[in-house]
């Protein structure tokens, strides 16, 4: 993923923190855009409007199902400043960000109220008591990594509507600052919010200015979706073709777009023109791409790996090139080493692909059950065993 605040995925497909479209996650009910020819009135898209929750407004109620740690907050008071943060526990990056809330309220304790509450959760069952069962746990287990009051949403989620759907946010972790008058200060990714809480709580930051701001931020985004919905429509075709024509348009009038496109651009190439796939890989190793954003390597390397029965004349060691660039065999990702170590092998260097598989077994092993399955680990084991095999 890119280095978003509250910011939704780009594309689809999610492989190293970054994101992939892939057609085969195109939802069959979906038709190919080159069959539908859209209404005058649907190729005049009306202005989009502003959401309904923003900075300088007030902010809504508090209507969690239940309070799971803390002493349960029943409103917003006015004279108070508060910090609302929304997470969930299949949530990584939200999990990464709990003991800085932490920080935070020890920090700030008696000047700021820190409410954390969990929302989009995926209970087993559509009940209250699910709920419950998935994120009681959850708290205990983070213990005083999560030292502050912590609420969950209700199965009507009232909460993500009112907050977050509100205010046009889809991505968590994702914190909201209200000030002393009850409005909304700011919106953002909680790692962000460290000086922007001490100017709210000095009475010296600047709403207004945060407000003008996160509106011209938004409707950046309103002219990117629009860009992106080409692209879209073309991966949803299988039109790859069309995808890489409609991407190169929304980089030439927005080159910021790129840290997103990247994956999406090579993996379209890869599916019609591999010549030319290769050729950007080998631009982005001669920009530096690699080195600022060592994900975009991974994901390359994924991608040449998935479609290698494709891909007639593949350029290994261009991969390998990328990989080293990203310091591949430096990462603690056990799916990275392990893609790693399949690039290594592909050109020949079965002695190091077998020293970092192995390294990548050892990572992943304690990771079963926790985001990794046992079935990775043995068909890892199992590609161990080939590159030993070509070492001898």
């Amino acid at each position: 993923m890119t280095a978003s605040m509250c910011m939704r995925m780009v594309l689809s497909l999610t492989i190293f923190g970054a994101s992939i479209a892939a057609a085969a996650q195109t939802p069959a009910s979906q038709v190919s855009a080159a069959t539908v020819k859209p209404s005058p009135a649907a190729s005049q898209p009306a202005e989009p409007q502003l959401p309904a929750l923003r900075v300088g407004l007030a902010a809504p109620a508090l209507k969690v199902a239940k309070w799971v740690k803390g002493e349960p907050v029943e409103q917003l008071k006015e004279g108070n400043i508060y910090v609302v943060e929304f997470w969930a526990t299949w949530c990584g990056p939200c999990r990464a960000t709990i003991p800085h809330m932490t920080e935070l309220a020890r920090k700030h304790g008696g000047q700021a109220t820190f409410i954390g509450v969990s929302i989009w959760e995926r209970p087993a069952e559509k009940t209250e008591e699910s709920l419950l069962a998935l994120v009681e746990p959850f708290v205990k287990e983070m213990g005083d990594k999560m030292e502050y009051r912590v609420a969950i949403d209700g199965i009507g989620r009232e909460m993500a509507q009112s907050w977050m759907a509100a205010a046009d946010r889809n991505g968590i972790p994702c914190a909201f600052i209200v000030g002393k008058d009850g409005k909304v200060a700011w919106i953002g990714h909680p790692m962000s919010m460290d000086t922007v809480l001490e100017e709210v709580i000095a009475g010296t930051f600047d709403v207004q200015a945060e407000a003008k701001r996160q509106e011209a931020e938004w409707r950046q985004q309103q002219e990117r979706i629009k860009l992106e919905r080409p692209i879209r429509d073309a991966l949803s075709a299988k039109d790859y073709k069309a995808a890489v024509e409609a991407i190169d348009k929304a980089l030439a009038a927005v080159p910021a777009m790129e840290e997103d496109l990247v994956p999406v651009r090579f993996n379209s190439l890869v599916q019609f023109d591999q010549t030319a796939a290769f050729a950007y890989l080998k631009t982005l190793l001669e920009k530096g791409v690699f080195e600022k954003n060592p994900y975009h390597a991974f994901n390359a390397a994924v991608i040449v790996s998935r479609n290698a029965d494709k891909i007639q004349n593949p350029d290994y060691a261009l991969v390998l090139a990328a990989l080293e660039k990203a310091q591949a065999g430096q990462q603690d990702n056990p799916s990275v080493l392990a893609i790693y170590a399949e690039t290594l092998s592909r050109v020949g260097r079965n002695g190091q692909a077998v020293e970092i598989q192995q390294k990548a077994i050892q990572l992943g092993e304690p990771l079963v059950g926790k985001g990794l399955t046992q079935a990775w680990v043995d068909a890892q084991k199992a590609r161990l065993e080939e590159y030993k095999a070509k070492n001898k």
